[in-house]
């Protein structure tokens, strides 16, 4: 969840959305209409393409250089920094696969995936990762890291996410039609029926024509502006070239195969393992929008990081806590007053 939230990657109140002063005059359609007809159309095979502007602003307090990693192109830091502030992405998504390409100045991400394999590079260390292989369905990464990060900025893939909770998680509205990267969409708010979450208002503006979503704003309870958003500010529904969703690794690349780690993980992940003891198992509390999770810690995090704890952000908040003789490390969109009380009643 928090990492659908973190994760998942966009733009605040002061960056220019590309959305038109004017106002569309569109045919009236009613909230239950809208979410059904964009949750029908994500469901449907088709083409989506286009340049995507992304901006995350979640309050991040100042994280030491110690923790960033840069010189070996990996850390926390460093997967973070590749997507707060401003960022821009060029996307292709279809039924034959996705990719997505992280526009810099210097470097090259690309996160590239089809039905057989999935790969992510990086131009800044030349190398190139495979992820998943035909047979692994799933494509699970690190939920610091930047391919993890890169297959949600995805508009739609966002608000697949979101749009799968709002039928049982909160009220649906519709707002004032506007234009978005030239398109007349209609606008479906999502208000969190939680009192615990620090959610107050989800707003994605939906094509019109296609229904496919093509802005996702996610606004903190009680606050003015966006905390995070994505969107796209050039799209297309053309059909896309197959080839587009295929990777070759450049000759002279790092060639790393994680796919055994990735299906082992899935593996174990499905097995449950039911003699696990309960201190080591993840914790889940609440639901919807207020879900967190308790991490058992198997070893103490680094003291930069216990320095920056508690954490509480417009959209989540983080802490550890010492119980039962265990450490335990909790997220969550939550106050962290809600993360105290759930940490009372762990194993």
């Amino acid at each position: 969840m928090l990492v659908v939230l973190v994760v998942l990657a966009s733009m605040a109140f002061g960056i220019s959305k590309s959305r038109a002063e004017t106002v569309p005059n569109l045919p009236l359609v009613t909230a239950d209409q809208l979410l059904a007809s964009s949750i029908t159309a994500m469901n449907a095979p088709g083409s989506i393409s286009g340049d995507v502007r992304t901006r995350l602003d979640i309050g991040l307090p100042e994280i030491p250089a110690s923790l960033n990693g840069a010189a070996q192109g990996v850390g926390f830091t460093n997967a973070l920094s590749s997507m707060i502030g401003v960022q821009r992405f060029r996307v292709w998504s279809s039924q034959d696969g996705i990719r997505v390409q992280h526009v810099m100045d210097l470097q090259e991400q690309d996160l590239v995936a089809n039905p057989s394999e999935a790969w992510f590079w990086d131009s800044a260390t030349a190398t190139a990762t495979k992820l998943r292989a035909s047979g692994i369905t799933a494509l699970p990464t690190p939920p610091t890291s930047s391919q993890d990060q890169m297959a949600n900025v995805d508009p739609v893939v966002l608000a697949k996410h979101l749009l799968a909770k709002a039928s049982t998680c909160g009220s649906v509205s519709v707002g004032v039609p506007e234009v978005v990267a030239g398109r007349d969409a209609y606008v479906l708010h999502f208000t969190p029926s939680s009192d615990r979450t620090l959610v107050g208002d989800v707003a994605i503006a939906i094509d019109s024509q296609s229904r496919l979503p093509l802005d996702v704003s996610v606004t903190a309870a009680g606050a003015s502006a966006p905390s995070v958003e994505a969107g796209f500010t050039s799209v297309s529904f053309d059909p896309i070239d197959p080839s587009m969703f295929t990777f070759t690794p450049p000759a002279d690349a790092t060639v790393q195969d994680v796919t055994g780690q990735v299906s082992d993980a899935i593996s174990q992940a499905k097995a449950h393992h039911p003699d696990i003891p309960a201190s080591e198992r993840p914790v889940i509390s609440g639901s919807c929008l207020d879900t967190s999770v308790a991490v058992p810690l198997q070893q103490p995090l680094p003291s930069q990081v216990t320095q920056l704890l508690p954490f509480s952000g417009p959209l989540w908040s983080a802490m550890t806590v010492e119980h039962s003789g265990q450490d335990w490390l909790l997220v969550g969109p939550v106050d962290v007053a809600t993360l105290q009380a759930r940490a009372a009643a762990l194993p």
